[in-house]
């Protein structure tokens, strides 16, 4: 049992800090609209273990202007298809609006709203277990059916992380401890140890008599 909190303890040592949970994009139904779709959303292990993310930005419509200092826990999101890809990281310093309001579960899985409009490119997608694109758009597809005034829709799918983060120091901690007591427990330390502080404990001799003196008188 030693060995195996040795262990334990050298494990989560060498376990690095996860900074960032990455959810890859996986097509169910393909559009023939939006060839090849596929996308990447980057939040930050804070905003996962709180288990949701979300930000409400206007911009200054088209104009540069001075993003709000909000940790939304949104560190990136980007987009591709068979006419281009895009990248975003909110908020927007210049651009119309950006909107997240995503709730992450404990299996890896993401529901909510991603639209953002950065004046060069517009997109709105949404879902729970199962994802739609609503819209892509923009001046990087002028002159196709993504270029404005029309857009593209209709590709379904799920955003599935590629990786949790480890559990909580405090998670940890409390296993090695529960560890370290069945340890005890094993070995005989740990009841004697409790008799001591609780004053309970008794002699051979003192548990016979205790015994006989529980047991039924016979009739």
């Amino acid at each position: 049992m030693k060995r195996c909190i040795l262990f334990l303890l050298g494990l989560v040592s060498a376990v690095p800090a996860m900074a960032d949970v990455i959810y890859r994009w996986h097509t169910v139904l393909e559009s023939p609209e939006l060839p090849g779709f596929d996308a990447v959303l980057r939040i930050t292990d804070d905003a996962y273990r709180r288990g949701n993310a979300s930000i409400d930005y206007d911009g200054c419509g088209g104009m540069p202007c001075a993003a709000p200092l909000a940790d939304a826990g949104i560190v990136y999101m980007g987009f591709s298809f068979a006419l281009g890809s895009d990248g975003h990281k909110p908020p927007l310093s210049s651009g119309v609006y950006d909107r997240f309001d995503l709730q992450f579960d404990r299996l890896g899985g993401v529901a909510g709203r991603i639209s953002y409009n950065s004046t060069a490119v517009e997109l709105s997608m949404s879902g729970n277990a199962l994802w739609t694109v609503d819209l892509v758009r923009g001046d990087p597809y002028i002159g196709t059916p993504c270029g404005g005034p029309t857009f593209c829709s209709g590709t379904t799918g799920y955003f599935l992380a590629e990786s949790l983060p480890v559990p909580e120091p405090q998670t940890v901690w409390l296993m090695l401890g529960g560890l370290a007591v069945l340890s005890m427990m094993r070995r005989g330390a740990f009841i004697p140890a409790f008799r001591r502080a609780t004053g309970h404990g008794l002699s051979a001799t003192g548990s016979r008599q205790f015994l006989q003196e529980q047991s039924p008188v016979p009739a």
